[in-house]
C-alpha cells in the first residue's frame, strides 16, 4: 500500500474526551497534508523492520535530557525510539532513563510508593507531576497534549 498512496500519511487524533461528533482522521497519499499552527510532526523512519522516530530529548520542568548519538536505532544512525502502537509501555536507554527519573524524583510531589506490579521505577501516589516535554525532531509535545 505504501508506493500507491505516494509512502504517505497523516492521522489526527480527537481527544478521547471530546464532544460526540468530532471524529478522528485519517488521510493518505496527496490529501495527507496537514496543515495547522497547532499541528506537531515529526518525521517516521523506517528500517527493514521497524518504524523509528528521533526523540532528541526529555524536559522535566526546566531540566532538558538529551539523548546521546548513541541512542540510534537504525542503520542509518537516525531514529532512536521504535513507534509500536500496540505496546503498553516506552522502553528508553538505560543512562536516559536513570537521568530522567533523577530529574523526576527532584520536582515531583507526591509520597513515593512501591509499585506492585514490578514494572515502574518512578511510582508514587498523591501525585502532582512537572510539565513532561517530550524533544521529538521538529516537533515538542508536552503532557497537556496526552489528555
Amino acid at each position: 500500500m505504501g508506493s500507491s498512496v505516494g509512502r504517505k500519511f497523516s492521522y489526527c487524533l480527537v481527544p478521547f474526551s471530546s464532544q460526540a461528533g468530532k471524529s478522528s482522521k485519517l488521510n493518505f497519499g496527496s490529501h495527507a497534508v496537514v496543515s495547522c499552527h497547532e499541528v506537531k510532526s515529526t518525521p517516521l523512519l523506517t528500517d527493514d523492520t521497524f518504524y523509528y522516530l528521533t526523540l532528541e530529548a526529555v524536559g522535566v520542568g526546566e531540566e532538558r535530557i538529551q539523548f546521546s548519538d548513541s541512542s540510534s536505532g537504525t542503520r542509518s544512525g537516525t531514529g532512536n525510539i521504535i513507534t509500536d502502537s500496540g505496546a503498553t509501555l516506552t522502553i528508553e536507554p538505560e543512562d536516559v532513563l536513570n537521568e530522567l527519573s533523577k530529574a523526576a524524583n527532584n520536582q515531583v510531589e507526591g509520597q513515593r510508593a512501591e509499585d506492585l506490579s514490578g514494572f515502574l521505577s518512578l511510582y508514587y501516589s498523591n501525585l502532582k507531576v512537572p510539565v513532561i516535554t517530550a524533544h521529538f525532531t521538529g516537533a515538542d509535545v508536552n503532557r497537556s497534549n496526552f489528555r
